[in-house]
């Protein structure tokens, strides 16, 4: 079984780079591209949530962390 990383969550560290990016100001071009990129990502992953490949995955990780996968609450 996965063990839970002792460090802050993947999305915490995201929020962070979030936060740290909007204290300077990005060219427009950037930011529209990131924006696309990850609506793009979400999507692919709510997508790809009935997958027999991530339903093994979902099965095989224990179910007792506190985190959610994209798609699956």
């Amino acid at each position: 079984m996965l063990k839970p990383d002792a460090g802050p969550a993947v999305a915490e560290r995201l929020a962070d780079a979030v936060i740290a990016l909007r204290q300077r100001p990005l060219p427009a071009a950037l930011r529209a591209r990131a924006e696309e990129l990850l609506i793009d990502v979400s999507g692919l992953c709510v997508a790809a949530r009935g997958n027999d490949y991530m339903r093994a995955l979902i099965a095989s990780v224990d179910a007792g962390g506190g985190c959610t996968a994209l798609g699956h609450a």
